[in-house]
């Protein structure tokens, strides 16, 4: 059963004792502290003429002529439902979120609950990401909007976004759907243990993916009727959850998830890099290098081990001016905590890729 918490009434701690077990959670009325103009009209009149490439959601090829984002944000509000979904994926696809919406972006930052602020925000100080140096080439971990029409009446066979799994943690935010009284996206959300089993299961289900990674290829939708099979020969189950306007999902790194709009909606997520999932990024790399050279997978833009020397840098900066902190309040103890998590994957990491560490480490002292 997956966790769901309203905005306001729960503590970090709260958070974090479902979080630290690799479990999704869901957060509903964000929207009270969301800001900015989310609506198809509004932003239609802010960004109509930017030049938009729709994805086909069953074929999942772009459209080879370009749209303005102003028809795409017509057809989002009158969606012909006896047609495949049609999804803007990763907008701005090549651009900065901050530079390019900088007013949605402030209003984004807004709308992650407070009480995960430190979390899961882009410079919270709990997010590793947020560590990383201003002049250190950071990697872009979003926010990144999603925009899909939906359809019950299609059907299940192909959904908004297919079954894959990311490195890092996420949190998804739907600000704006054609109905708020009823349901926006249908996830399916696997627990990171699972990963085997479900390869397993997609190659027996479909031999011609047998040649590649089914989660990595982000190349299949499982169905209703998959899922029941799944479970059944297998025990596997993942969680569902029913998003609707307003909520936040939380997505631990590793976690493979797919998702079915059941209407036209907006959502806007952020990636970030909790302590808690720390280890599970990290042997997720492996898994993407395999990927990345026998299947031109995506370039690893998060770069973890930088990444890591970065915070356990910032980290050394904040014990080394500790007046400002009491280490026996909740604030101090966690400071220590994640140095000395860090310290010991740094270790590791310097251990495996000596050479590597010690140019970081020059270089971090010419700057």
């Amino acid at each position: 059963m997956v966790p769901v918490l309203s905005e306001g009434s729960f503590t970090r701690a709260h958070f974090l004792e479902h979080w630290a077990s690799g479990t999704p959670v869901v957060v509903s009325n964000v929207d009270r502290r969301l800001q900015g103009r989310w609506n198809p009209e509004e932003l239609s009149h802010d960004y109509g003429s930017e030049k938009v490439f729709p994805v086909d959601c069953e074929t999942n090829e772009a459209t080879k002529k370009p749209w303005k984002a102003k028809e795409f944000f017509q057809y989002l509000q009158n969606p012909d439902t006896n047609k495949p979904p049609m999804k803007l994926k990763d907008w701005p696809p090549s651009k900065s979120f901050r530079t390019t919406f900088s007013d949605l972006f402030d209003g984004f930052l807004r709308s992650i609950p407070v009480s995960c602020q430190d979390i899961a925000r882009v410079d919270g100080k709990f997010n590793l990401a947020a560590h990383y140096a201003k002049n250190g080439n950071a990697p872009d971990l979003g926010p990144k909007m999603y925009i899909a029409t939906g359809s019950e009446e299609y059907g299940d066979s192909h959904g908004t976004t297919r079954l894959h799994l990311d490195v890092t943690d996420a949190i998804n935010v739907l600000p704006w759907c054609a109905d708020r009284k009823s349901v926006a996206a249908v996830w399916h959300i696997f627990d990171a243990n699972c990963a085997g089993d479900l390869r397993q299961f997609i190659h027996d289900t479909y031999p011609n993916l047998r040649s590649c990674d089914p989660i990595h290829s982000q190349c299949v939708y499982l169905s209703d009727d998959v899922l029941a099979s799944l479970a059944s020969q297998y025990g596997v189950r993942p969680w569902t959850i029913h998003q609707r306007y307003g909520q936040a999902v939380f997505i631990p790194a590793g976690c493979a998830h797919q998702v079915r709009n059941l209407q036209s909606a907006i959502k806007v997520a952020c990636d970030f890099v909790s302590i808690q999932n720390i280890d599970r990024t990290l042997a997720l790399l492996g898994e993407q290098r395999v990927h990345r050279l026998y299947n031109q997978g995506p370039e690893d833009v998060l770069q973890l081990h930088t990444l890591l020397w970065y915070a356990w840098l910032s980290t050394c900066s904040s014990i080394n001016v500790a007046d400002q902190f009491d280490m026996e309040c909740i604030e101090g103890k966690s400071l220590l905590w994640i140095f000395r998590t860090i310290t010991d994957l740094v270790s590791i990491c310097r251990w495996r890729h000596a050479a590597w560490f010690r140019l970081v480490h020059l270089l971090s002292w010419a700057e």
